[in-house]
């Protein structure tokens, strides 16, 4: 490459990330390879190495680069509506991925990735704790007793399980995660009596 046209910094790795997109596009996510992107981005697979420590890195880099790391959540004026739409954002966002190439991802994963991977849904649980559940005990759905965190990450977890584990979820079996499972949760943990 000329060295007069040489990228470097943000133009060069929106460069290679957008070729990582392209790759998984046509090869999915066990065919992107380090010759591939390098190719399609004009670039070296050392400068790919110097990056990115694996495939999987890589991958979720352009992936989360693409997202917007907070959703604002919906306001159906009920528990059970907001709940439903926050996990019908969720499985938006995840299909600009699939469930292949999360699967893929996840198997692939180090610790420091499996950190990452959790950080894109924490969000989502930051969503429910703080304003679906403050709105849903605004509204007197909710008891006074507040809802620890593990029990409003509930959805997420169930959703996240589904995708990875199972099938990605549609819409039945998130109205079944909501019914069956999140609602009465929450509302027996907001009504128990304190000790």
């Amino acid at each position: 490459m000329d060295p007069v046209t040489r990228r470097r910094g943000d133009a060069l790795r929106s460069e290679i990330l957008g070729a990582v997109r392209d790759e998984l596009r046509d090869h999915g996510y066990a065919g992107v390879t380090y010759d591939g992107v390098a190719r399609r981005a004009q670039t070296s697979k050392p400068v790919l190495y110097r990056r990115w420590r694996s495939r999987a890195h890589l991958v979720l880099d352009a992936l989360s680069d693409q997202l917007d790391l907070v959703i604002p959540p919906p306001d159906t004026g009920g528990l059970r509506g907001d709940l439903i739409g926050l996990l019908h954002l969720m499985r938006s966002r995840f299909e600009v991925a699939g469930a292949q190439t999360l699967r893929g991802i996840v198997a692939d994963a180090d610790s420091d990735l499996r950190s990452a991977l959790l950080e894109l849904t924490d969000a989502l649980v930051d969503e429910i704790s703080r304003s679906v559940l403050q709105r849903a005990r605004e509204r007197g759905e909710l008891g006074p007793v507040p809802i620890p965190p593990l029990v409003s990450s509930v959805p997420v977890i169930l959703f996240r399980h589904d995708l990875l584990l199972t099938e990605e979820p549609n819409d039945e079996r998130i109205e079944e995660i909501v019914d069956s499972v999140c609602l009465p949760l929450m509302h027996a943990v907001s009504r128990r009596p304190l000790a």
